[in-house]
């Protein structure tokens, strides 16, 4: 640039070498090694030209380094402000840009030039670099895992570091399910937390309250069989590191009914007690039917019954047994006779008809 004059050429030169001369009013200069080169600049027209020389001091370039990025959760809940921080080392005669990636499709970019105040920290001061920090902060929005990734260039090189974040909603309350109402000892049940939350980062701790291990895995379905009869609390425990919570259900475990077995004598006499009773190998929380097949029925827990006929006639008689897990049924077929009119019956006196 000159104050005065028209029609103005310009000449660059490199330590006065003529294979190094350039002709142009903007003069760019890649020097390749470390020195003190002479530059000069001579502009001229037809009446006149001026020179002035300058002494350029060219340094070896410091290479970046020291990248890092501010601690960062590795689980978000949803809109929650994550607040970031990077930074780097950089030749203090460089530019650099800071470009962050979200992973959700939003960027933020940032560039930074020479010359650097003094509101940029020198670490070294034998070292001709700077640190160069940036700020900024994000929004997640939809639950996910997103790569967020920041990277720092300049014309020469670049740096990048790249950390995980997981964005987890809050968890809901859930109750346990089971893949049956009715549980029965020795027999695999399916449970599973209801409703099923998502799935991801989640992590799922059982505590069937029989003595058994405590399970934690991240799948939210398993079999579990009891082994014994009797009640039982079950916790479930549901955690994403955003969230917890607990369930519980108090269930009673049955045992199956095997084994029925129905005693009665054969033969009965009319107006006679008749007692019948009956029995199983295996079974508990039992309900007892009989049906003495002349219209009479009892129920209840006890498994011995006593009915008198008043009619000598063949009847059927059902025993049933019950239980949560299950019923087993047997019929027997007694004959009734009937008292003689007159004379002893096998149990007394006969009544005489009236």
């Amino acid at each position: 640039m000159v104050e005065a004059g028209s029609d103005v050429a310009f000449r660059w030169t490199i330590d006065d070498k003529q294979s190094l001369t350039f002709h142009n009013t903007v003069f760019n200069v890649i020097y390749q090694s470390a020195a003190i080169f002479k530059l000069s600049l001579t502009a001229s027209n037809h009446v006149s030209n001026i020179t002035v020389n300058y002494n350029v001091t060219v340094e070896r370039m410091n290479k970046m380094h020291g990248l890092w990025v501010s601690a960062v959760p590795t689980v978000l809940p949803p809109n929650a402000t994550l607040a970031l921080t990077g930074g780097v080392l950089v030749d203090s005669a460089v530019e650099v840009a800071f470009l962050w990636n979200f992973g959700d499709g939003e960027q933020v970019l940032r560039q930074f030039k020479p010359p650097y105040d003094e509101s940029f920290q020198v670490p070294d001061p034998t070292v001709a670099q700077v640190l160069v920090e940036h700020n900024t902060t994000h929004i997640y929005t939809t639950p996910g895992e997103y790569n967020l990734t920041v990277l720092v260039s300049n014309t020469y090189e670049n740096l990048t570091q790249q950390v995980t974040v997981s964005v987890r909603t809050v968890l809901p309350n859930v109750a346990i399910g089971m893949s049956s109402n009715v549980l029965v000892a020795g027999q695999p049940i399916t449970f599973s937390p209801y409703p099923l939350p998502s799935t991801d980062g989640v992590l799922y701790t059982w505590d069937f309250g029989d003595g058994s291990p405590v399970l934690i895995q991240s799948q939210p379905v398993l079999n579990h069989t009891y082994s014994m009869t009797g009640a039982y609390r079950i916790t479930l425990e549901v955690n994403n590191t955003v969230s917890s919570v607990t369930a519980h259900a108090d269930i009673r475990v049955f045992q199956e009914l095997h084994g029925l077995t129905v005693y009665l004598s054969p033969s009965v006499e009319q107006g006679a007690p008749m007692v019948v009773s009956a029995s199983v190998e295996s079974g508990d929380n039992i309900t007892w039917t009989f049906d003495m097949g002349d219209g009479t029925v009892f129920t209840g827990p006890e498994a011995t019954v006593q009915h008198v006929y008043l009619r000598a006639q063949n009847f059927t008689v059902t025993v049933e047994a019950a239980n949560p897990a299950g019923h087993l049924s047997q019929s027997l077929h007694p004959h009734t006779a009937q008292c003689p009119a007159y004379g002893p019956c096998h149990w007394g006196p006969c009544p005489l008809p009236l």
